[in-house]
């Protein structure tokens, strides 16, 4: 992905290589939108199956406590089983997006995601949905075992094409996607061919066919970016305005903290069997989860999961300490489903954080409104964990854009301050940087970890 004067960099492709590469990836954006869209589909199948449709058919008065330990040590075991398979599940994802898993990795990853995401850990599908991209990018590339550098690069091309499309698939829009690459590529501070970016916006597109259909063909279904129910927000309101910086602030800090604590926890776990602190994990999540229902009286899944479906409970709450509660109860599930060694995305975890503190911060301050904190905070929270405030910022504007154009202003705000702030906690604990795996399919290919 890197341009240099160096032997050996990855120089523009001829007319008659962009051509076929061009058209490798408008037949790969459309196959992979549809097999991440299968993938979401059966982990939302499953996931209904354990919290639901068995506690149901078991005749139990909802999800009982001990259901709750027992389904999150379970999913614990058969995680650390699919680690065990080759390509250990992928990149912990604490180490950030890689677009490197190959088709011997990717199973892989698909079984340890099956096992956290559908069994309860508090983390997002993004990662394992990038694995299918990306590993779909290999099988489309011509001349797999080729190491000449022309081939070399026409995998990592199609494999950046196929996670983007992946990724499309989660996210929803092809647009934000597509900043998010570039900006985490400046950010980087790599030199990076702009050719290989015309194959990821053919895929992009051609994906995004797959959701929106095309002429008689309605596709699949969108997948909808934005918080339903939002009032109306057409002028930014001075309070929100005042309010957005420090809710920004400290919708950062509780991410960064939540990561920092993740990082300490598998430092910990180095060296143990791999079961050890999936486990401790397993039953830390499950005990804060219950205690939260215990105390609150609000369902275990406001604590468990990703956070989206529970996003319109936590805006309805009336209560800022059960909100508060929340936020701390989630915040140490997420840190245990990182550190812990679960896989899966840790961007939806953090956005949920965001919108339970500008809940909590609308009922605690007089004249301030839940529509206009809400931007700010998720954008904070974004940028926490992608590192990249002008693609967090548009992921709050997306998520809100109900609401009006004006959430734009505290959008942006709220994402200069979270990334200022997550970058400060980071140099004061002096946080590494994210070492390079050894055995991933391509490693030339992981220039876009943010």
């Amino acid at each position: 992905m890197t341009t240099s004067s160096s032997p050996g960099a990855p120089t523009s492709p001829r007319a008659t290589e962009l051509a076929g590469v061009l058209a490798r990836a408008a037949v790969l954006g459309p196959v992979v939108a549809f097999v991440v869209a299968v993938f979401i589909v059966v982990l939302h199948h499953l996931q209904t199956l354990l919290w639901e449709d068995l506690p149901d058919r078991l005749g139990l008065d909802g999800v009982p406590w001990w259901w709750v330990f027992g389904v999150l040590t379970l999913g614990a075991v058969l995680t650390a089983l699919a680690v065990r398979l080759p390509g250990a599940g992928g990149h912990s994802p604490l180490d950030g997006f890689a677009f490197d898993i190959g088709p011997r990795q990717v199973l892989s990853v698909l079984a340890a995601a099956l096992a956290s995401l559908s069994f309860g850990a508090a983390l997002g599908p993004e990662a394992p949905a990038l694995a299918i991209g990306t590993a779909l990018g290999v099988l489309a590339a011509t001349g797999r075992g080729d190491p000449r550098p022309a081939a070399q690069q026409q995998r990592t091309i199609l494999m950046l094409a196929g996670g983007a499309a992946a990724f499309g698939l989660v996210l929803g829009n092809p647009l934000a996607v597509a900043l998010f690459l570039l900006e985490a590529t400046l950010l980087s501070r790599r030199d990076t061919n702009p050719v290989a970016f015309v194959p990821v916006a053919v895929s992009l597109g051609l994906g995004y066919l797959v959701q929106v259909g095309v002429a008689d063909w309605p596709g699949i279904g969108e997948t909808v970016l934005a918080i339903p129910g939002l009032d109306p927000y057409p002028d930014v309101q001075p309070m929100d305005l005042l309010l957005a910086v420090p809710l920004a602030v400290a919708v950062a800090a509780l991410v960064a903290q939540a990561l920092h604590n993740a990082r300490r926890f598998r430092s910990w776990g180095n060296g143990r069997p791999v079961i050890v602190p999936l486990v401790l994990a397993a039953l830390g999540i499950a005990a804060v989860a219950v205690t939260v229902e215990a105390i609150s009286g609000e369902p275990v899944d406001v604590v468990l999961f990703s956070g989206q479906s529970a996003l319109g409970s936590v805006l309805a709450a009336t209560s800022v300490g059960t909100l508060l509660l929340i936020a701390l109860a989630k915040a140490v599930a997420y840190a245990l489903s990182l550190g812990g060694g679960f896989r899966g995305g840790q961007i939806f975890p953090a956005i949920y954080l965001g919108a339970v503190l500008a809940s909590a911060a609308a009922l605690l301050v007089p004249s301030s409104t839940v529509q206009g904190l809400l931007p700010a905070a998720l954008a904070a929270g974004a940028a926490a964990t992608l590192r990249a405030p002008f693609s967090a910022a548009l992921l709050a504007v997306l998520l809100t854009a109900s609401s009006g154009s004006a959430v734009t202003a505290p959008a942006l705000l709220g994402s200069v301050a979270g990334m200022l702030t997550a970058s400060a906690l980071d140099r004061l604990r002096r946080v590494p940087a994210v070492p390079a795996s050894d055995d991933s399919e391509a490693d030339h290919t992981k220039a876009l970890r943010p």
